[in-house]
């Protein structure tokens, strides 16, 4: 239990102390936060699944405002007999069931009972240029986990419901081929609804998980995946990954009011490797340049004088022979050539 303005404990039942801080004028009235822990004995209760609702009240005059609800599901067992192998003793467990324990916070406004795929949160009143978180963590399939709305103008007794449904509503076109391709993936919808006109709101910031087991089961990129938006066509909104765990990736994404919403995915882009060999045949040339400078250097062989001597020697013999059949030829020619005398 906490003790909050107005110095009074909260018990099971009825308290009193829920207000606003001390102080006059902003921002002493900032809201202040209760949290409940009850325990009940359930001993009179039979065997069976049961579904609780918890919610709080908090009175103003005449007026009740419904600030913070949750809705769980508990499964109470008949205690069993158990005989010890050892003895013949029969041992009972105790009668009493271990008591359950709720714990539930709230602040700032008030809201409706959760369901797992439906939360509604209210928010008395809003200063316009200030932004406010709206939890719904409380709705365990919901998936929308918070929202910070920043009001472009003063509002009062707001109130925000969200809604998962497997369906778009009938006048809602697909968003596939529209904003996604073909062959992308549409993971769920939402339908959220706010009593504050769009104009009111200037800028709203959703913030989401989605399992990694779908994503990793349809061959997704978890960095395609985003929220869109319905108004008169799909919008795609600017969606950025922040974090994951072993369960889920958590985004953000960025809108300007609320209608129907969706989160898509697209498929994991695959790398073709090509199978075509090349044909072309790249030739390298060779450079072939031939040194234009001639050596200068002549080489010079000396011969024997011995070798000198008898090349000398053939010389004349050769001029020799050559000069007797010389000779020999002249004289037949004159010979031949001489004029014969008449007898």
């Amino acid at each position: 239990d906490k003790t909050t303005w107005g110095y009074q404990n909260y018990s099971f039942g009825f308290g009193y102390g829920y207000e606003y801080g001390y102080g006059y004028g902003s921002p002493n009235y900032l809201t202040s936060e209760l949290v409940f822990n009850i325990n009940w004995n359930t001993s009179s209760y039979s065997a069976g699944t049961y579904s609780l609702r918890f919610y709080a009240e908090a009175s103003s005059g005449n007026k009740y405002y419904l600030f913070s609800s949750t809705e769980e599901t508990i499964t109470i067992t008949t205690p069993t007999t158990t005989t010890l192998p050892t003895t013949t003793t029969t041992t009972t467990p105790p009668t009493t069931i271990p008591t359950t324990t709720i714990s539930q916070g709230g602040g700032g406004g008030a809201g409706t009972p959760y369901s797992p795929r439906k939360a509604v949160s209210y928010l008395q009143r809003a200063t316009g240029g200030n932004t406010y978180t709206f939890d719904f963590s409380g709705a365990r399939d919901l998936l929308i986990s918070s929202m910070d709305i920043k009001f472009a103008s003063n509002s009062k007794d707001i109130s925000i419901s969200v809604e998962r449904v497997d369906n778009l509503p009938a006048e809602t076109p697909s968003p596939i081929g529209a904003i996604i391709s073909q062959s992308g993936k549409v993971y769920t919808y939402f339908i959220i609804r706010c009593n504050v006109p769009n104009d009111n709101i200037s800028q709203v910031t959703i913030k989401f998980k989605v399992p990694k087991k779908w994503i990793i089961e349809n061959n997704l990129d978890p960095n395609s995946i985003f929220l869109g938006r319905y108004t008169t066509q799909w919008t795609k909104l600017s969606t950025n990954l922040v974090r994951d765990d072993t369960e889920y990736y958590y985004y953000e994404a960025i809108s300007q009011g609320f209608s129907v919403f969706a989160i898509f995915g697209e498929v994991a882009s695959i790398t073709t490797i090509p199978t075509t060999i090349p044909t072309t045949i790249q030739i390298t040339t060779i450079p072939t340049t031939i040194p234009t400078t001639i050596p200068t250097t002549i080489t010079t062989t000396t011969i024997p004088v011995k070798d000198k001597f008898e090349f000398i020697k053939n010389t004349i013999i050769a001029l020799l022979v050559i000069g007797v059949i010389l000779a020999i030829i002249l004289s037949y020619l004159k010979l031949y050539r001489k004029p014969k005398q008449s007898e």
